[in-house]
């Protein structure tokens, strides 16, 4: 009787595990893992990476921002220097316009009493002494003379110093030494009619 193979035997040798068959195969598995996990990482680094840049993008735009408010603010300031010299400007403007109308008003003031007083004394030249006079104005601001006198004769009855002030309305200065009969005859020709030729080295103008 022939020896037969012992079956138990072979199958349960059969049933032993390959340890070194079963690494080998899990190895590719085993490698392709780490690749994945390599280049998730390599992955995650660039983005990484990418957000640093980003963010270094982002504090490069913030400097530029920083920098055009404060060229806008630097502007404003220019401006509000710009608008203050405007205003200046604009205020010496109304200053010098302001003195303009006034210095007009006083050159037509003067020539409102030249035209008057001019009216007056062809009137006053054709009036008898006993006649009322028209009566001139201050040669500066047209404003009617006081203490004039309302007659030619009345003239020889108002004092010294009547006279002289009624002479510096009309814009006529007399020396102090001058005798009151002359300043009478200055006043009688200011008034419209000369009666006598005044010697200049008496009056000042």
């Amino acid at each position: 009787m022939s020896d037969q193979p012992n079956s138990p035997a072979i199958d349960q040798d059969s049933q032993v595990p390959n340890t070194e068959s079963d690494e080998s195969v899990n190895l590719p598995a085993v490698a392709s893992g780490v690749n994945d996990l390599t280049a998730a990482i390599q992955n995650l680094q660039e983005s990484m990476e990418a957000v640093r840049n980003d963010i270094t993008d982002l504090r490069t735009d913030l400097k530029g921002v920083r920098t055009c408010l404060g060229g806008l603010r630097t502007d404003f300031e220019n401006l509000g220097g710009t608008v203050d010299g405007m205003n200046t400007t604009l205020s010496d403007v109304q200053r010098d316009g302001q003195a303009t109308r006034q210095t007009v008003d006083r050159i037509s003031t003067r020539l409102q009493a030249s035209d008057h007083n001019f009216a007056a004394r062809n009137v006053n030249s054709h009036l008898d002494p006993s006649q009322r006079l028209r009566r001139l104005h201050n040669t500066i601001t047209n404003l009617v003379i006081p203490n004039f006198p309302n007659t030619r004769g009345s003239i020889d009855d108002m004092t010294d110093l009547t006279i002289t002030a009624v002479l510096q309305e009309l814009g006529i200065s007399v020396r102090s030494s001058v005798a009151l009969s002359v300043k009478q005859d200055v006043l009688r020709t200011a008034i419209g009619k000369p009666e006598v030729e005044l010697p200049r080295r008496w009056i000042l103008y």
